[in-house]
C-alpha cells in the first residue's frame, strides 16, 4: 500500500447538563441510528480511519506516525499497529501518557513529547523519525485535538485560540 495521510482531531466534552435519552458513552442502535458520544463527529470519522487501517493492516507497510498518542484513539491506534508489526513514532504533549502507551507497545518504536502548536517542534520530531525510521514512512495520523465545554456567550477568547492552535494549526503542521 502507498503511503496514507488521515487527519483528525479528538474532540472531548463533558455530559454533564445534557438531555441524554440513550446512554451516552454506548453506541445504541434504534430504528437504524446510532445514537451515543462519537456516532456523527470527528471521533466517528476518527473510528472509520481506525478500521480502515486495521483492515488494511496486512498492506500497510512503513513506518507510522501518530500524534497524540497519549491516549484514546491515538494510543488504540499504536497498539494496534504496533501489534501488526509497523514501527510506530508516535508524538504526545502529555509525557506521562506517552510512557504509558510505549508500556504497551510490541514493536520498533520512538516516542517524542511535542506540543503539535509548535512548528519547530514538530519539525523536529520528524527529522527523528526521518533518522530513526526503520522503513520509509507508511502513514501519518495527525490525531491530537482538545475540546472546550462552554457556551459562545461564555466562551474565552484565549481558550477558542488554544483550541484553534491544537486543533487546526497542529494539523497544518503535521501535514
Amino acid at each position: 500500500m502507498p503511503g496514507v495521510l488521515l487527519s483528525g482531531h479528538t474532540d472531548v466534552v463533558p455530559v454533564a447538563g445534557q438531555a441524554w435519552t440513550l446512554p451516552p458513552f454506548e453506541g445504541t442502535l434504534k430504528d437504524g441510528r446510532i445514537y451515543g458520544r462519537g456516532a456523527c463527529d470527528m471521533k466517528g470519522a476518527l473510528a472509520c480511519m481506525v478500521a480502515a487501517v486495521a483492515d488494511a493492516k496486512d498492506e500497510l507497510e512503513g513506518t507510522v506516525i501518530i500524534t497524540g498518542a497519549g491516549s484514546g484513539i491515538g494510543r488504540a491506534l499504536a497498539h494496534r499497529l504496533s501489534t501488526a508489526g509497523c514501527p510506530v513514532a508516535i508524538a504526545d504533549v502529555d509525557e506521562v501518557g506517552l510512557k504509558e502507551t510505549l508500556s504497551m507497545l510490541s514493536g520498533a518504536c520512538l516516542t517524542h513529547v511535542v506540543d503539535v502548536r509548535d512548528a519547530a517542534a514538530v519539525g523536529e520530531f520528524a527529522a527523528q523519525v526521518a533518522s530513526w525510521a526503520p522503513a520509509p514512512i507508511g502513514a501519518v495520523f495527525n490525531n491530537a485535538g482538545v475540546a472546550l465545554s462552554a457556551s459562545i456567550r461564555n466562551g474565552v477568547s484565549d481558550d477558542e485560540d488554544w483550541l484553534h492552535e491544537i486543533n487546526y494549526r497542529g494539523v497544518v503542521n503535521g501535514t
